[in-house]
């Protein structure tokens, strides 16, 4: 199921992420929290029937929506930076930070919670 969390992610995270989201949400709180919202509104709509019941679903949803803000407003301003002064292996270097924070975080608040 664990793998199941990790497909539905992403999704959410890469497929439902236009590429002015991509860019701008290291600039602008307005498209982080879009890609959040949207985000998490896919993570939730795909993993809901992967919990018991809805407490335990919603408190994961509610964990990972601040935990995606709060790692995608440090690893998006680092990416950005990176991206700008064309340091390529910095900036995938980041990327792969970023998705791993996501993966541990999503894997054990899955694993918590159910």
């Amino acid at each position: 199921m664990v793998g199941l969390v990790f497909l539905f992610h992403f999704i959410g995270d890469f497929i439902f992420q236009s590429r002015k989201m991509g860019e701008s949400k290291s600039k602008s709180m307005k498209w982080l929290m879009t890609h959040v919202v949207i985000y998490a509104t896919i993570l939730g709509i795909l993993s809901y029937p992967l919990f018991p019941n809805w407490l335990p679903f919603t408190i994961w949803i509610v964990i990972n929506f601040y935990l995606h803000l709060a790692t995608d407003f440090i690893t998006s301003r680092c990416s950005g930076y990176f991206y700008l002064k064309n340091n390529m292996k910095a900036f995938w270097g980041t990327i792969g930070i970023d998705q791993t924070i996501h993966f541990t975080t999503l894997y054990y608040t899955f694993i918590w919670l159910t």
